[in-house]
């Protein structure tokens, strides 16, 4: 995982929500769920995610850093 966020640029993203994840028990639930359905090809719903954490870049990026976060 970590290869695939090197590759993205968005390895600072990658550090502050680990270190977040360390700290907050629900958002590390929040984010195991998000991959779980994904993983068994049933979407993903972000608005749990998006309440608990403030993304602020331009909307081009917002997308592919939702699907990294998720990868």
């Amino acid at each position: 995982m970590e290869e695939a966020v090197l590759r993205t640029g968005f390895s600072g993203v990658g550090d502050v929500l680990n270190a977040m994840q360390e700290q907050d028990q629900d958002l590390v639930a929040i984010i195991t769920e998000m991959n779980v359905r994904k993983r068994l090809g049933l979407g993903y719903d972000d608005s749990r995610f998006r309440k608990k954490v403030e993304l602020l870049a331009p909307e081009i990026l917002l997308g592919t850093l939702r699907e990294t976060v998720t990868a």
